[in-house]
């Protein structure tokens, strides 16, 4: 599968909207957010192209990526793309 390409905008209320593109032959798509210790989570699996986070904390920054997923073949997830941050100001 190809690597989704992973993109992020800060929204007004202080949330984040993280925005991919399709990618063909995937069916879902599985987002990660790094935790403190610098391991990345699972936060959400969507087969939607967009996200939009819980608000986020002023002046601490998040740090995402994602990869695409289908259950046609267990072992066909794309790679991870770049990893994107976003700090709320």
């Amino acid at each position: 599968l190809q690597t989704p390409a992973l993109k992020v905008a800060v929204n007004k209320n202080g949330s984040f909207k993280l925005s991919w593109g399709k990618v063909t032959g995937a069916e879902k798509y599985e987002l990660y957010i790094k935790q403190a210790n610098g391991s990345y989570k699972l936060m959400k699996t969507t087969t939607a192209t967009s996200f939009t986070t819980a608000v986020a904390a002023k002046g601490k920054t998040y740090s995402y990526k994602i990869r695409a997923v289908t259950s046609k073949n267990k072992n066909a997830t794309s790679n991870y793309c770049k990893v994107v941050s976003a700090k709320r100001k």
